[in-house]
């Protein structure tokens, strides 16, 4: 995804318009056979102008308050009900969410109880001594569950009193000396034809690859306090087609995901642009979300990002400025810490073991709130009531809102109006006054949008993301069933 980055730090919707980013540059790539975007030859938008609210440096309480990247449970929901093969949903997801961390092996949290779930299912039954079965019990729900505890907890990294700001030189020294660079994470590299450069691979396989990779079940452990179930549902639902949360370089700035962030897939095909650096941009936004979690996994190696916000709580992008300080006290700023995020391996690593934090994680989701949801509450078109007026289900926003963060917000409209008006046609009746179908039908239009949609995806690659969001168990197919939070 390629997209300009206004930002407003509050969870509610804001309202206006965001500004148009250029076409989208696909967001998972295998170094066989790259798939080349083309640029959009419009130019960046401008940075907004409204007025600055300069920022002051940070100063860490003595009693810091709750941060925004703390997540509150201890441990992710367990699945309220026993699932055995050939079961579907949300208890099945939970179940493979809690596979995943008890064992630490890899499987894809879609949901279905198929063979690879039943495969590592007796993989812990046999670690723990139970019978072998492809279906839990409260036997097996009890040990699991005392596993997951232990493990969760693991994950749950207690935070420090960090010193905000970048460390002094010697003890960043020592701290950038402690990062393993692990085989196949941070040295991973791939050639890109298309920019005639060497980086790091854009995309690390397959949904199945990380250990955290988004489901609802995922999402509610890390933000259940402050999403919707609604909102959990769709934003699993398109994090499953972003990638593992823990994966190399299978983030996507549209925060749903994290890991080496969203420079990759500039750095691919794109000449640096300081007006459009999101690598830049979503470090603001982890720095304001939760500033003592961006400084213990960014800051104190050096990485750090300055801004301002306008006097609405937006991101003023004008004002971004990046920056890293090697060891040796030189200091990168703009396009060169571009170039060095892309092609050196401990930074790519400090990049990825953050994605693995949950606190991160967390702000990537309050982030992906305030950025994405709003679309929901522009108009469809100009003179046509708001994009929520016509997609009401689960199914429906989560299909729509995956081609906003990946298309940006012109392209997913023009093809969703497109979408509407062809259902409308089908079913006789008014494309611009949603508020006039009828209530019994209504169900049954919505899905004829989501196909019209699908029928009309740009590329195959939309056609596949759609298709995905089409197939997924945890997103309600039901009129009125999207509920965001107050």
């Amino acid at each position: 995804m390629r997209r300009s980055l206004p930002l407003l730090f509050s969870l509610a919707a804001c309202g206006a318009p965001l500004a148009e980013p250029p076409a989208a540059a696909p967001e998972i790539f295998a170094p066989a056979a790259v798939e080349v975007a083309t640029p959009d030859p419009r130019p960046v938008p401008e940075a907004r102008v409204d007025p600055v609210v300069p920022r002051a440096p940070s100063v860490p309480p003595a009693n810091p308050p709750p941060l925004a990247g703390t997540p509150p449970p201890r441990m992710p929901s367990p699945p309220t009900a026993d699932v055995a093969l050939g079961d579907r949903g949300e208890d099945v997801g939970r179940l493979q969410l809690w596979l995943k961390i008890a064992t630490g092996r890899r499987l894809d949290e879609d949901g279905k109880f198929g063979g690879k779930t039943t495969e590592l299912l007796n993989a812990y039954q046999t670690s723990a001594g139970l019978p072998l079965k492809s279906a839990t019990d409260p036997t097996l729900r009890t040990s699991l569950g005392q596993a997951v505890a232990t493990a969760a907890e693991a994950l749950q990294q207690t935070h420090p009193q960090a010193r905000l700001g970048v460390p002094p030189l010697e003890e960043l020294a020592a701290n950038l000396a402690s990062v393993a660079v692990v085989p196949g994470e941070g040295d991973k590299t791939c050639y890109y034809a298309a920019g005639d450069r060497t980086g790091f691979c854009f995309g690390d396989g397959a949904e199945s690859s990380g250990l955290t990779q988004g489901s609802p079940a995922h999402m509610e452990w890390i933000a259940g306090d402050v999403l919707s179930a609604s909102e959990i549902r769709v934003i699993g639902t398109i994090s499953h087609n972003e990638g593992p949360f823990d994966a190399v370089n299978s983030y996507d700035s549209g925060y749903y995901t994290w890991g080496a962030y969203q420079l990759i897939g500039a750095y691919r095909t794109y000449p640096y642009q300081a007006t459009s650096d999101e690598l830049a941009q979503g470090l603001a936004v982890q720095k304001e979300l939760d500033a003592f979690s961006f400084s213990e996994r960014f800051q104190r190696y050096g990485v750090d990002v300055d801004y301002a916000l306008t006097a609405n709580g937006e991101l003023d992008q004008a004002s971004v400025r990046i920056s890293i300080v090697r060891a040796t006290g030189e200091r990168l700023t703009g396009e060169d810490v571009w170039i060095a995020v892309g092609t050196e391996t401990t930074l790519n690593q400090i990049f990825i073991n953050a994605g693995r934090d949950l606190r991160i994680q967390r702000t990537h989701l309050l982030g992906a709130k305030a950025i994405h949801f709003d679309a929901l509450e522009l108009p469809l078109q100009t003179g046509l009531p708001n994009a929520s007026a016509f997609f009401t289900s689960e199914r429906l926003v989560a299909g729509f809102l995956d081609m906003e963060l990946n298309r940006g917000r012109t392209g997913a409209r023009t093809t969703f109006w497109a979408a509407v008006q062809a259902a409308a046609t089908a079913f006789n009746v008014s494309a611009s006054a949603p508020a006039t179908w009828p209530s019994a039908q209504r169900r049954a239009i919505e899905l004829r949008i989501f196909d019209e949609a699908l029928a009309r995806a740009p590329t195959q690659r939309y056609h596949d993301r759609l298709e995905r969001v089409g197939n997924s168990v945890f997103v309600s197919d039901l009129a009125g069933s999207f509920v965001p939070a107050p």
